[in-house]
């Protein structure tokens, strides 16, 4: 009778354990979820639709060349954002630089301090334009990319990025519009 007493008791702790790691184990994935979620940022433009830019925006005889506008979600910790246009079908050409930007909003043609911009001009079919925020702890070292250019790729765009008094881990996180034009 005690013997069974002592695997009842052994039972019941050993259930309390797996439930107490189950439990703990929702709870750590529940924060890391939540952590990722508030590092999130959503980027819109009233520019874009059914996933296609506006003619407005593009550097060709039915165009204006007005950048388009752009609003994003702000990040905690970030001090500042970066705005890039990059078509990666034409090499990776870059049409669009804004850094050192504070605010979380640019209005159709706003033409901020520390910008650039080129509308979409593809020489035929259809390519995509990739927007992209940066939500930046500090300055970058450097200011990347080659303007109304191509560019060997992203990757050393967002290095350069990542990078601030030396050290890597500028980038809180980013948020991403992705929309195509077609020549015509």
């Amino acid at each position: 009778m005690i013997m069974m007493h002592n695997n009842g008791i052994r039972k019941m702790a050993i259930a309390a354990t797996l439930i107490m790691a189950v439990i703990f184990t929702g709870c750590v994935n529940n924060t890391d979820q939540a952590e990722e979620e508030s590092a999130e940022m959503k980027v819109t433009s009233e520019n874009l639709h059914d996933g296609v830019w506006d003619e407005i925006i593009t550097n060709t005889s039915a165009g204006e060349n007005r950048s388009p506008e752009l609003t994003w979600s702000a990040v905690d910790g970030a001090e500042e954002y970066a705005v890039y246009m990059i078509d990666p079908d034409g090499h990776n050409w870059l049409h669009w630089r804004v850094t050192g930007f504070t605010g979380t909003h640019l209005d159709e043609g706003e033409t901020p301090a520390n910008s650039e911009y080129v509308g979409p001009y593809p020489p035929s079919g259809t390519h995509r334009y990739i927007v992209t925020v940066y939500a930046l702890k500090a300055a970058p070292d450097t200011v990347p990319g080659n303007f109304d250019s191509s560019n060997s790729g992203t990757d050393k765009i967002e290095e350069a990025l990542d990078t601030s008094g030396g050290s890597k881990g500028n980038i809180i996180t980013t948020g991403v519009l992705e929309g195509t034009y077609t020549a015509r």
